[in-house]
């Protein structure tokens, strides 16, 4: 897992980082591109990638791949290359702020990585998924993926804190992988919230995006406990404090049927962001809903953000998300070709809107 460091207020470092940054956000694919992309056969889409920023990566693995799985793999390998670019060209303080959001991805990996080798199934199907943007490269996690159990995995991953999550799991019965995964969430956001006043020093909405992220993370952690019917418990064996929307004294709210619906359609703070998020809890797939819903909050903000902060780090977390989000999006189409899921494309643009 990466080093953290301290930071100043903004500098010219970062204003310098900020505009290279929006410069990339300028080059994205936008929804309109990416529905022009969902009526095409994958031959055209990897032609068109070919044009722009995706270039280098489809020329390199158009003799090995084809079609959805050419699209795929050449999406995500930019993802990889362009956040170390930014990580490259950015130094100083600012590196250590790059470090800590990507360390997400590090704690993701860790987490499929951990589901695959618990449950046995298909190691390759898995490391197609990986997304190497963090300090894990490629290389660290397959070795990884080729741990024979978890407690293989723990022992490479001490002393972190997060081999000490990992390991009861399959000696322990009351330990069970959706307890692991949220644990090592928490973990991850501990860490980034201790660092969180000295990373960004005096800028407010920084520290507000920070607790949205944790309102998702607690969102997503209470939203599983729901559906896998766990007992009512304090609160601070599972959420993680100091979210924006969720302080301490509500954070409790989120584990009882009926307080997170009644929050949501009273309150016009949490509407603004998250919308009409009530009724979540009563549709079909849940699960898929929150997931956009989450998207969308974080869009919201990081467009207010860096429209009044536009010479901080605004630029940068824009990037880092909207970035994803294209390649979540035309990972979502190569695979649509197959198996005709435009409505949830669909879905996944409205985050855009």
């Amino acid at each position: 897992m990466a080093v953290f460091r301290p930071t100043q207020s903004p500098t010219a470092e970062v204003r310098y980082v900020g505009i290279r940054a929006r410069t990339r956000i300028e080059a994205l694919y936008g929804p309109d591109q990416l529905r022009k992309f969902a009526v095409m056969q994958p031959a055209r889409i990897a032609n068109a990638m070919a044009e722009g920023v995706y270039a280098r990566e489809i020329h390199e693995l158009a003799a090995e791949f084809k079609g959805a799985e050419l699209i795929e793999r050449a999406a995500v390998l930019n993802l990889e290359r362009s956040f170390q670019e930014v990580r490259r060209w950015s130094c100083g303080p600012i590196r250590w702020d790059i470090d800590l959001f990507l360390s997400s991805y590090d704690v993701d990996n860790l987490r499929s990585i951990i589901r695959v080798v618990f449950r046995g199934e298909d190691r390759a199907l898995a490391r197609s998924a990986l997304i190497a943007a963090g300090s894990l490269t490629r290389e660290k996690l397959d070795l990884f993926l080729e741990a024979k159990n978890v407690q293989e995995i723990a022992d490479r991953l001490e002393p972190s804190p997060y081999a000490k999550a990992i390991r009861p799991l399959g000696v322990d019965e009351s330990v069970t992988i959706g307890k692991v995964e949220d644990q090592m969430t928490r973990f991850y956001y501990d860490e980034a919230l201790r660092r969180l006043r000295v990373l960004w020093g005096d800028i407010e909405p920084a520290h507000h995006y920070f607790g949205l992220l944790v309102d998702c993370a607690n969102l997503r952690t209470a939203m599983g406990r729901r559906l896998r019917k766990e007992p009512q418990v304090d609160v601070k064996e599972w959420a993680i404090p100091c979210g924006w929307f969720f302080p301490p004294e509500n954070l409790a709210k989120l584990d009882k049927p009926g307080t997170v619906e009644t929050g949501f359609m009273e309150n016009d703070r949490l509407k603004r962001f998250f919308g009409d998020m009530g009724q979540i809890w009563n549709e079909a797939n849940p699960v898929e809903r929150l997931e956009l819903t989450l998207k969308r909050a974080q869009m919201i903000y990081l467009r207010r953000f860096a429209k009044i902060y536009p010479a901080t780090q605004a630029a940068l977390l824009e990037y880092f998300f909207r970035k994803r989000l294209e390649v979540d999006a035309m990972r979502l189409i190569a695979r649509a070709q197959e198996t005709r899921r435009e409505a949830e494309i669909e879905k996944l643009l409205i985050v855009w809107a």
